[in-house]
């Protein structure tokens, strides 16, 4: 009974609050109109939800307390204090000493490290050069999260602004940035034990900040991540000394997100490139993407594409060109050397570039490969990359050019192997190789190629500038500059302008080192305005001589055999070349090699040579050696000798037909002395003695020519022997009787006598 009343009079209480809180809310009094609500909500549950309210209090206040207290240690410690912790962290941890000249600053909201001004040094063996690195700050994105939380430091992104780097591969083959992949390693610990150290803080917030020890640090794949990457206007410079060759990188920009190691990695690159070794300019942007390993040490950039623009120096007037570039992979392994290349494209200018390389490098470098390219225009890309070229007769040459190889190289050879060449219609096959001689700057060369189609004479150049006289200082100068100089007597002579001369000599202190061997055929080949049918060489070199047996080829109908033997060990030049020619077109063969055609027959000759220089006309004016020549069933156009003896004027379409031209003489100083020379035709034959000057191409001779069976009008001359000159250059012979000569000679005066007794008896 008595709990059933103390019931009801709660009952009665709760009755009266309710009917208390209802008159309020009539009343129009909010408060307590909501108070009321809410103790009518809240009135029977349980008392959790008022512990709840306080400690959601606690729990709130508390973090914000410790963020405010470490918010003002930031801002009134002085970090600089910290430069030798973290100069000696580096140390410890890269053996390389780093130099901090700027401040330590540290701001909380955004949580940022930065460091000003920073030099890192070159390691043992460097240290007269550039510092390997100077960089204007490097500014450190931090966790607040990790740090309360998880109680270490986590770089959340990095950002790097203007650093200079100096790469060096000195003259041994060492380099001074070997040990980069160290920094990968590198943690906080520094700032992380000494934040505890900082005399005003507490202890409690000391411990809290304090990272734990070493044992329990992440893994090396968890040091690092980074949500961004950033670097600025950085400068690379590397040189390599060993090469004598230097390289720079310029407004080097890197942009890369959710950085992490063995995962793909977002990458955006720009930077501008030049060599000392070019004055041609490279502006390129990059995008792909990097799976970078935990110690940097390997690299694998995948899936790029971009553009790079080529430009020169503004005074060059060249415009400037872009090219694509895209690739598969570029892989690249500190620790083995390694690096390798896959479908890595290039395409401009309608030209097509494709390359695939793999290897190693360092004490025993090794690479192979395959280059393919297609419609490359050549000339275009000599020009654009600042290369100067000679000014070509024709202006097709170096126009196109498809070819596809495979390569290997090590320091001391390099050998090229299914070698495909089109260069303007020539084609090029085969393979080379070259290794390194010890002692000797060229390397030696062997050689096993065909060259079809090939004409040298589209890549004869113009020589703008008068060609003054040789001098003997020359001795060194290319060899095949064959239209270059005058004789060396007529020291004011000078040639035309816009003489030409072929560009491919190979100057006379290369030869002179050249050691090598290889076989070379060819098939319709063209040279200094000859023709080749077809033909094979075998060349052997070595300490400054070179002999090339045999030098065969098939050509005007007929066939050429031959050896020629090349030194250079001496001062100058000097040459020896003998062999035999056979069924010869004789016209075709001297029209096209001296553009005089008055001349035709079967031509046959036995050739034995010396002689020494440096360009043809020494050649020709320092000419000793032997010529046999046999010539039938031919004709000299331009006169007919029955004409000339019958005091008729000759025209230049008539023609002195011959049965055979035989010949033999001796050169001397390049001068060609006629010892025997017999012509024998139907009607007459002749005997000629007389010289022909090489350097200049002049002939001066005479023709004793005796008639046998001459014709009707002429028949009071037979038996009378005629004097007959040639003389001036061989493209334009004059031809004449020697009357005075005919008429002064007992035996003709004879003949002549009884000729006319004849005439008048009848």
């Amino acid at each position: 009974m008595a709990q059933e009343s103390e019931n009801e009079k709660k009952l009665a209480k709760t009755e009266a609050a309710e009917i208390s809180d209802a008159e309020a809310c009539e009343a129009g009094d909010k408060i307590a109109c909501v108070k009321g609500y809410l103790n009518q909500r809240y009135a029977d549950k349980h008392p959790f939800f008022k512990w709840f309210r306080r400690l959601f209090m606690v729990f709130l206040i508390l973090p914000l307390l410790i963020f405010l207290g470490f918010w003002g240690a930031m801002h009134f410690v002085d970090f600089n204090q910290y430069k030798p912790a973290i100069e000696k962290e580096f140390l410890d941890r890269t053996g390389q000493k780093l130099e901090i000249s700027g401040d330590v600053k540290v701001s909380v909201i955004p949580f940022v490290l930065s460091i000003h001004e920073l030099n890192i040094k070159n390691p043992e063996g460097f240290a007269a050069k550039d510092d390997l690195a100077q960089i204007q700050a490097v500014e450190m994105e931090l966790s607040l999260w990790d740090l309360f939380i998880h109680r270490h430091l986590t770089i959340k992104g990095l950002e790097v602004e203007r650093p200079v780097i100096n790469l060096i591969t000195n003259a041994q083959g060492k380099t001074n940035w070997h040990y980069f992949q160290k920094i990968a390693g590198l943690e906080m610990k520094s700032i992380r034990q000494d934040y505890r150290n900082v005399a005003y803080m507490p202890e409690d917030n000391a411990k809290l900040i304090h990272v734990v020890d070493a044992p329990s640090m992440p893994k090396a794949s968890q040091r690092w991540r980074l949500k961004t990457l950033i670097s600025q206007n950085a400068k690379i410079n590397w040189v390599d000394e060993r090469a004598n060759k230097s390289y720079r990188l310029r407004d080097f920009d890197v942009m890369a997100f959710d950085v992490q190691p063995d995962h793909l990695i977002n990458l955006i690159t720009e930077f501008d490139y030049a060599s000392g070794q070019s004055p041609a300019k490279f502006h390129v942007k990059l995008t792909q993407k990097l799976k970078l390993s935990a110690d940097l040490s390997d690299w694998q950039f995948s899936d790029w594409q971009g553009n790079v623009v080529m430009s020169l120096p503004r005074d060059m007037k060249v415009p400037l060109v872009q090219m694509e570039t895209s690739g598969k992979l570029l892989a690249w392994n500190q620790m083995t050397k390694q690096l390798s290349v896959r479908d890595a494209t290039l395409s401009s200018l309608e030209s097509f570039v494709k390359l695939n390389m793999t290897g190693n490098y360092g004490d025993s470098p090794y690479m192979k490969g395959q280059l393919t390219s297609k419609n490359i225009q050549l000339k275009k890309w000599l020009r654009h990359a600042g290369i100067s070229l000679p000014d070509f007769v024709d202006k097709n040459a170096l126009t196109k050019l498809s070819l596809s190889l495979n390569w290997e190289q090590t320091p001391e050879q390099l050998m090229v192997d299914n070698l495909d060449m089109n260069l303007d219609g020539s084609q090029i096959k085969g393979k080379f190789f070259t290794r390194v001689q010890a002692g000797n700057d060229v390397p030696e060369l062997h050689f096993d190629l065909a060259v079809n189609d090939l004409n040298l004479e589209a890549y004869r150049a113009y020589k703008d500038k008068l060609a003054k006289v040789v001098d003997k200082k020359v001795a060194d100068a290319p060899p095949a500059e064959v239209a270059a100089s005058p004789t060396a007597t007529e020291q004011s002579a000078q040639l035309p302008v816009k003489a030409t001369f072929l560009p491919i000599g190979v100057p006379v202190k290369t030869l002179k080192k050249l050691h090598a061997e290889g076989q070379l055929t060819f098939k319709n080949f063209q040279s200094w305005g000859l023709k080749f049918d077809q033909g094979n060489l075998t060349l052997l070199a070595d300490k400054g001589r070179i002999d090339i047996a045999p030098l065969d080829a098939d050509m005007y109908q007929g066939h050429l055999s031959s050896k020629l033997m090349v030194n250079v060990d001496s001062k100058t030049p000097s040459y020896e070349w003998s062999g035999k020619m056979e069924q010869i077109a004789l016209k075709p063969f001297l029209t096209d090699g001296w553009q005089y055609s008055d001349l035709s027959g079967d031509f046959n000759t036995w050739f034995d040579f010396q002689t020494q220089g440096v360009n043809a006309y020494l050649l020709r004016q320092n000419m000793n050696g032997h010529l046999e020549t046999r010539v039938t069933s031919g004709n000299v156009a331009g006169f007919d000798l029955n004409k000339l003896l019958a005091g008729e004027a000759s025209k230049p379409a008539d023609k002195t037909q011959f049965d055979k031209l035989t010949f033999e003489g001796e050169i001397k100083k390049g001068t060609l002395d006629f010892k025997k020379c017999n012509l024998n035709s139907e009607r007459f034959s002749s005997i000629c003695v007389g010289q022909l000057n090489l350097p200049k191409g002049q002939i001066g001779a005479k023709l004793f020519t005796t008639y046998q069976k001459p014709p009707e009008n002429l028949s009071s001359l037979k038996g009378i022997e005629v004097p007959v000159v040639l003389k001036g250059p061989l493209n334009q012979i004059q031809w004449s009787v020697d009357m005075k000569r005919l008429l002064n000679s007992p035996a003709n005066q004879q003949k002549l006598l009884n000729g006319l007794q004849q005439l008048f008896a009848k």
